[in-house]
């Protein structure tokens, strides 16, 4: 995208590593076709749809993202976006939510990206602005390049919970079956 534009998202990582939010962007109604709002591919299907419109001088859209996995927020950035910024999300450690991303906006004086996320436990480290412990705030203004980062621990999966189920039940189906060998063992010996 070239031009002045603002980009405003919103977006939830869940514990189980999905993204789901909403991105406003607008941009001037005099821009040119090679500064048009963001072209979705179409193997995102249903995942990222599209509402576009107008409010005053500019054109407007807001694409809402549902159950995104983190490489397809990558491509998607990357798709829609070019090289204007990259954003990274990942799982470190099994335990940990990293996202670390570069906006490059020199060539893009007067623009504006706003970038808020919501993490699934209290955000541990960043350079962003924290707000209420789980939310990171970023504003990367035009002319400038920036760099964003935050880490957090992961909350728990699917995957964890289920784990955590058969573990519980294991458990309890061999202290269920030790017990009743100790019962009948007792009324064995008590028969003796």
């Amino acid at each position: 995208m070239a031009g002045c534009f603002t980009a405003d998202a919103a977006v939830t990582i869940s514990g189980s590593d999905r993204v789901n939010g909403t991105v406003h962007v607008a941009m001037p109604q005099n821009a040119t076709s090679r500064e048009n709002l963001w072209e979705i591919p179409e193997n995102f299907g249903d995942a990222v749809t599209v509402e576009t419109g107008q409010s005053g001088d500019s054109r407007t859209a807001t694409y809402t993202l549902r159950d995104l996995t983190f490489d397809e927020v990558h491509d998607l950035v990357g798709s829609a976006a070019g090289d204007a910024i990259d954003l990274e999300l990942e799982r470190v450690g099994g335990n940990q939510v990293s996202l670390n991303g570069k906006a490059s906006l020199t060539r893009f004086p007067g623009s504006r990206v706003t970038l808020a996320i919501a993490f699934p436990a209290p955000v541990t480290g960043t350079n962003g602005t924290v707000d209420g412990g789980h939310t990171v705030r970023w504003t990367m203004e035009g002319g400038r390049d920036s760099t964003f980062w935050a880490t957090s621990p992961a909350g728990s999966t699917d995957r964890d919970q289920l784990l955590l189920w058969v573990g519980l039940t294991t458990a309890a189906g061999i202290l269920a079956a030790l017990l009743v060998v100790l019962w009948a063992r007792r009324d064995h010996d008590m028969r003796d």
